[in-house]
């Protein structure tokens, strides 16, 4: 018993299994990666310093708008200074790993494809996909006679922008499956593609125009773009790395539930 409630007990069994139930597999997840993440650093000679956590802590600060609105952020979310403070220990560690990895570098080529995604020319175009490169014949042919894009699109496309005759856009470079951005970034206003593939179907295209690429210097908006592409790389990296640590590890028992019950069978 740990408390009692008018002579009656509430025994660490009935609160373990409450705490359990409320996000006790959620916790222990957290405890499994905590302890990879840990095992990782001190295999590649990682050592994490204050320095390291605070620069996170900083960088969380300044994406939140300041510390006030980070503060109503965490309050909202139910976090104390506490738990920012864990999870901020955390990002920064697992940043150090992906970066003694080499999962975090960016060339000069991948910021200035951001670049041009961002604030080059965009294609406003019209697309219909189709399931089999029969139907995308079938629309080809009807296209020849003169029955407008935006028609075909509504009957036939299995795309969601069907309902708006296909339009896309505007689309910049990147944003597209780059076999289709090729086709798409290749046409004149008012040229119809030859069908092309993808994973999703068999695509054509007609552009409508393009637009004019925003008059900002490249060098301007490189850090920020840098940042963005951090960001980016980041997650995904993140993720990976919790993977493949995750399947090279020896985790006993490998049903969380078991090990859950065994906190609810201790003394």
């Amino acid at each position: 018993m740990i408390v009692a409630v008018n002579g009656e007990g509430i025994t660490r069994a009935e609160v373990l299994e409450l705490l359990i139930a409320r996000g006790g597999e959620q916790a222990l997840q957290t405890l499994i990666v905590g302890k990879l993440l840990e095992q990782e650093a001190r295999r590649l000679g990682i050592v994490l310093t204050v320095a390291d956590i605070e620069g996170e802590v900083e960088r969380e600060v300044a994406r939140a708008g300041g510390w006030e609105e980070l503060k109503a952020q965490l309050l909202r979310g139910g976090w104390s200074e506490g738990d920012f403070r864990k999870a901020a220990r955390t990002q920064a560690l697992i940043f150090k790993i992906l970066s003694q990895l080499g999962k975090l570098a960016s060339s000069e080529d991948e910021l200035k494809q951001l670049y041009e995604s961002r604030y080059g020319p965009h294609a406003v175009v019209q697309m219909i996909v189709v399931k089999t490169l029969r139907e995308a014949k079938m629309i080809q042919d009807k296209l020849k006679t003169g029955v407008s894009f935006a028609q075909l699109a509504r009957l036939h496309s299995i795309d969601e922008s069907r309902g708006g005759g296909g339009v896309l856009g505007p689309v910049g470079r990147g944003e597209l499956l780059p076999e289709l951005e090729k086709v798409v970034f290749s046409l004149q206003p008012g040229q119809t593609s030859a069908i092309v593939s993808s994973p999703m179907g068999f695509h054509m295209f007609e552009l409508i125009n393009y637009t004019e690429p925003q008059p900002v210097p490249y060098q301007q908006v490189k850090q920020e773009l840098q940042e963005e592409l951090l960001d980016s790389k980041f997650s995904a990296a993140r993720e990976e790395l919790i993977r493949n640590l995750r399947a090279r590890a020896s985790i006993v028992p490998a049903d969380p539930q078991s090990a859950l019950e065994r906190v609810l069978s201790g003394p």
